[in-house]
């Protein structure tokens, strides 16, 4: 049996979202979902886009999931760029030449390349 939307929209997870914050080359979010989730969350690991928006996060584009919170398996860690387009995803070149090839560089490791790396 196929579930209509609306069946979709009353399973999926109540997530928050916390504020944006920021360092010097990256913008940062959380997403928490209900605590429950923790596990199955932990099992999936790092998401691509299409995953994470799949278990019906909303964020604009650009956001990267580079890690979660150990002590809280529910909750996953977001970052960009500063000064990537929200509605592209494109990162600004206007952003420092060293700061823009760390981004390309690291977005596109597997996952044990990261770990290998002791990049989250």
């Amino acid at each position: 049996m196929n579930k209509t939307k609306k069946e979709k929209q009353e399973e999926a997870p109540k997530i928050e979202y916390s504020e944006k914050y920021y360092d010097s080359v990256w913008e940062y979010r959380q997403v928490i979902f209900p605590k429950e989730w923790g596990m199955r969350l932990m099992e999936r690991g790092l998401m691509p886009d299409e995953e994470w928006r799949g278990y019906g996060v909303q964020m604009s584009k650009g956001w990267y999931h580079y890690g979660s919170h150990p002590p809280e398996p529910h909750v996953l860690l977001f970052r960009r760029p500063i000064g990537t387009d929200p509605s592209s995803g494109v990162v600004d070149r206007k952003l420092g030449e060293d700061q823009f090839r760390e981004f390309e560089y690291t977005r596109h490791l597997s996952k044990p390349e990261r770990i290998a790396m002791g990049i989250n």
